[in-house]
């Protein structure tokens, strides 16, 4: 049975401070580049929505755990603000920020060892799931081999899956270096596809590493393409 597609992207929280009409546009080509590599299966829901929010400028804060439930509150606590926790009370971490209706959004991010598995197997899941359907519904087209790889970037995913099974780790990491160096047209989908062929693989420690560099790109505002042309050459040569 196939998964359901992915939910409409979370509304985005306005920037905490103003923007100029350079750092709206640059917010702006985040927020498309991130659009489009959610629907490619490139990237999950929670890396999209945490992705968004900093570029605006929001920050990772720290919730507390909640309180138990009948506790009275200490003499001197306010009403509305959060105990302070007890020595080995864990807190959790967060992205969190007002969304223009109002409401509030926020992302989890993993801490425990037991979170960062739950989220890494989430998010390979999701974004296997993702590839499938885009491949599927261009294929329902009967286009030819040739159109389908210049319509769906993903298409060089299997030769960057080779490559990375034959690559020694140094050798991938120097390719993370050389693609996010080189800056070029496609970079952003390129560092996408390696990251999930590296994610794919268990290979943690470097996925987080693209991981990493394709943050840079997409902050440095490189590697937007037409979604007609964005087929061209990636396949993380």
């Amino acid at each position: 049975m196939s998964s359901p597609p992915p939910a409409p992207p979370s509304p985005i929280p306005p920037p905490p401070v103003s923007l100029d009409a350079y750092q709206t546009e640059r917010l702006a080509r985040i927020r498309r580049n991130n659009a489009r590599l959610l629907s490619l299966g490139l990237i999950s829901r929670r890396e999209h929505d945490t992705n968004v929010l900093r570029a605006a400028g929001h920050t990772v804060e720290d919730s507390p755990p909640p309180s138990p439930r009948g506790k009275k509150r200490k003499t001197g606590e306010r009403a509305g603000e959060p105990a302070a926790p007890r020595e080995g009370e864990r807190r959790s971490g967060r992205v969190r920020g007002l969304a223009p209706d109002g409401s509030v959004l926020e992302v989890q991010v993993p801490r425990t060892r037991e979170e960062v598995e739950a989220e890494r197997e989430e998010r390979v899941t999701a974004t296997r799931a993702q590839r499938l359907r885009a491949a599927n519904a261009l294929a329902e087209l009967g286009l030819s081999e040739g159109e389908v790889e210049r319509r769906n970037p993903t298409a060089g995913y299997g030769h960057c899956a080779m490559r990375v099974r034959t690559m020694s780790g140094k050798a991938l990491g120097g390719r993370v270096k050389a693609i996010e160096r080189a800056a070029g047209r496609h970079c952003v989908v390129k560092m996408a596809i390696f990251k999930c062929c590296l994610q794919d693989k268990g290979m943690w420690e470097l996925a987080e590493l693209a991981a990493a560099a394709l943050g840079r790109l997409m902050e440095a505002g490189g590697g937007e393409e037409d979604d007609d042309d964005g087929g061209e050459q990636l396949s993380a040569r």
